[in-house]
């Protein structure tokens, strides 16, 4: 490992079980199917030797059994990574507000009980269904010292309906800078109607983000692509052949048109 390199703490994310209130918004809701990604994701993150993964924890938020997860890090575990597992039964998130609240709020409470998340320097929080093959990439372009590196971009940019946000499948955050200046993006989410940007994390990150003082070390976009594979909780699938070409294509225009996103 570079020695610029810090430790990260996987952080992942899951939801085997959603509630009926969510079955609006989810495509991909059948406990079975979702409880198999986690499954290939977990095995994703256990199957190299990543001397930058410090730990893993897994975070689920439905009350599901995390059994046959537990199973797959006591017999496919080559590094012998420590992996703890966090499980707890949320409520649905209030009417009027995106599923992404009731993930954000899953980190909130994954920082409060795991000691070991919070003893940790950075955590790279990871949508728990997705894999990122490109995450050493992105890892060995960070640079040594920062406090959140995130992906964001301007959507539509060929229409007049613009609007800036920030990809929440993947972040990547100093554990101290997200206890002190984001543990209270909940409270900061608010149902609809009207539906504004305030009901989706991805818009309430990135408005808040910028707000920050300039002090901050916060990379707002990638120097590299590190996107994911799988399928999405509306129903899209990443790593499509699609995806791919779209994903050359925007890997080509970060270096010539950084801002600009295809």
């Amino acid at each position: 490992m570079d020695a610029r390199t810090p430790e990260f703490c996987i952080l992942m994310t899951a939801t085997i079980s959603p509630s009926v209130s969510e079955h609006m918004n989810i495509v991909r809701r059948d406990p079975e199917i979702r409880r198999r990604d986690y499954e290939d994701a977990l095995r994703f993150w256990l199957s190299k030797r990543r001397p930058w993964i410090s730990a893993i924890v897994f975070a689920e938020n439905s009350g599901a059994n995390l059994d046959s997860l537990a199973q797959i890090v006591a017999e496919e575990n080559p590094a012998g990574l420590p992996v703890d597992f966090i499980s707890c039964s949320f409520s649905p998130p209030p009417p009027g507000m995106h599923y992404g609240y009731s993930e954000v709020s899953l980190i909130c409470h994954a920082l409060r009980v795991s000691e070991r998340l919070r003893e940790t320097k950075y955590f790279i929080k990871a949508t728990g269904r997705y894999i990122f093959p490109d995450i050493d990439h992105l890892v060995k372009s960070l640079p040594a010292d920062f406090d959140v590196a995130v992906d964001s971009k301007q959507s539509r940019f060929w229409s007049r309906d613009r609007h800036y946000f920030t990809h929440f499948a993947l972040a990547v955050f100093r554990t101290r800078f997200f206890g002190e200046f984001l543990i209270d993006l909940p409270s900061q989410m608010v149902p609809a109607p009207p539906w504004t940007r305030a009901q989706f994390i991805e818009t309430v990150l990135y408005d808040k983000l910028r707000e920050l003082p300039p002090s901050t070390r916060i990379i707002m976009r990638w120097g590299v692509n590190c996107e994911p594979v799988g399928v999405g909780a509306n129903g899209d699938r990443y790593g499509t052949t699609k995806k791919k070409i779209q994903g050359c294509i925007r890997s080509i225009c970060r270096f010539i048109f950084p801002k600009l996103w295809i």
